[in-house]
């Protein structure tokens, strides 16, 4: 370690100077943080990884986006193939950037968050969703005035997804990160889409997500409940899961489960992430 390295990282070991390294680290995405806590050998502290490698800094690293969802105790996901690399890069540093594939600096991810309380509005907001649909049975202006009403329940008190401004995107892109973002009450599994759609299960709906969640490394055209599917909860930032294939097809409404619909339909094979519902 060079001489200036020793001077920085003084920062990091001694506790009249941690302040000022936390200011520093504050500044900075949890996969630059990474990268500098490797360069200099220094074993994070599990308040460093808690604050600091939070992954959800790679999106916003004022974490402003989040703090609602953190306020309200809603249980964070960070979901799809991407979360191992996103995980390597913060904290495997030194293994990620020696690797060829280490220059894809943006990775693409899910980051939803489910309320303690979701429990509470699924009723209301199944009715909204037969109502919108029932076009035989309700009018026009009904439907639409359900619709509306559904999506906005649906997206405060079930799913909550990144925010965004203006005409509702694909994607919105952070620091490093490229989040998804889908309409998923307007969305069935029951239509035909020229495009990879995955099924969706969660308190007792479908609904659709057009997205190859395809690991980037396996040969197979899209994504099979074989591959598994990875994810991050932020409550436990260091440790990334992988949902594995299910062993039996049953309803689970208080898990996301998931299953291949487009090219390749398969219900009866599922991955399931559970949900921290009290």
């Amino acid at each position: 370690m060079s001489p200036g390295q020793n001077g920085i990282s003084l920062l990091f070991y001694h506790a009249g100077y941690y302040e000022i390294a936390c200011s520093i680290m504050g500044q900075l995405t949890a996969s630059d943080v990474g990268a500098l806590l490797a360069s200099l050998r220094i074993t994070p502290s599990q308040h460093t990884v808690e604050t600091f490698l939070q992954p959800l800094r790679d999106f916003d690293y004022t974490m402003r986006q989040f703090e609602p969802w953190f306020e309200e105790k809603c249980q964070i996901l960070i979901i799809g193939p991407d979360t191992i690399r996103l995980s390597d890069r913060i904290f495997k540093a030194d293994k990620y950037y020696k690797e060829k594939r280490s220059s894809q600096a943006r990775l693409e991810v899910w980051i939803i968050a489910i309320p303690a309380t979701f429990e509470k509005s699924v009723k209301d907001v199944q009715r909204l969703r037969y109502r919108s649909y029932a076009s035989a049975l309700f009018s026009l202006q009904t439907r639409a005035k359900a619709g509306i009403a559904g999506q906005k329940l649906l997206e405060n008190n079930l799913i909550r997804q990144i925010s965004y401004t203006g005409f509702k995107p694909r994607k919105v892109s952070g620091e490093y990160l490229d989040v998804n973002v889908f309409d998923l009450f307007n969305t069935t599994t029951h239509r035909y889409l020229e495009t990879h759609l995955i099924g969706l299960e969660f308190a007792g709906m479908e609904f659709a997500i057009e997205w190859n969640i395809k690991d980037p490394m396996s040969k197979d055209h899209c994504w099979k409940a074989s591959h598994g599917l990875p994810y991050i909860e932020a409550a436990s930032p260091r440790d990334t899961k992988v949902a594995v294939k299910d062993r039996w097809r049953h309803p689970k409404p208080q898990s996301l489960v998931f299953y291949p619909v487009y090219p390749d339909w398969d219900p009866q094979s599922t991955v399931s992430i559970p949900t921290s519902s009290p």
